[in-house]
């Protein structure tokens, strides 16, 4: 009875853990989609400035409106300001973009690209606050699972005092080669959890 307590944080351990590694999944996906955004961003705005400079040759002071020479946003919340500042800048040279190069699609998708951006920008923010929570989580409970851990060890040399061969079941399970426990594998009894309640019984 006493050794409950321990497989009981184990299961809320794995749980928390399959929830963690599903969360940092998620958060690759979002990144992974982000990362498209941004690239077709950049890329959207490379066909305006192309345009704009078909458009106004070597005018200065129109292409500086354009951000032609500017150095490219170093982060994404630049990124979407720069991209929607240069959408309404299109809007208000479509005539000549059409005539250089530019379809109206194109002026559309300036938008679309945008809104796209935002919306991916929005999403992988809160896929990694959700990740960071679930991590936090997952590190809570096998906190609790090393005190229940170090518990049903002491338990053990009070209950099995002079059963060698039970006593083996509550040490460490030994490391094999230079591979080290990862931060998100639980500790466990060398019984794995479910042995555990049958030696309490016994």
């Amino acid at each position: 009875a006493r050794l409950a307590g321990y497989n009981e944080v184990l299961a809320e351990v794995l749980g928390r853990d399959a929830g963690q590694r599903s969360a940092q999944e998620t958060l690759g996906q979002r990144t992974a989609e982000q990362n498209a955004a941004i690239q077709k961003a950049y890329a959207m705005i490379s066909m305006l400035q192309n345009a704009a400079k078909a458009a106004y040759g070597r005018d200065k002071t129109i292409l500086k409106e354009f951000k032609v020479g500017t150095d490219k946003p170093r982060g994404v919340k630049e990124l979407i300001t720069m991209l929607e500042y240069l959408t309404s800048v299109a809007q208000r040279h479509v005539t000549k973009l059409l005539l250089n190069g530019m379809a109206q699609e194109d002026i559309q998708e300036l938008s679309s690209t945008y809104a796209r951006l935002v919306a991916a920008d929005a999403a992988q923010e809160n896929a990694k606050k959700l990740r960071n929570a679930a991590t936090e989580m997952r590190d809570e409970a096998a906190k609790e699972l090393q005190e229940e851990v170090f518990k049903a060890r002491k338990f053990a040399q009070v209950r099995f005092a002079g059963d060698r061969a039970k006593l083996e079941e509550f040490k460490p399970i030994a490391r094999t080669g230079r591979r080290r426990k990862k931060a998100s594998e639980p500790a466990r009894l060398r019984s794995g959890g479910q042995p555990a309640t049958q030696a309490a019984a016994g």
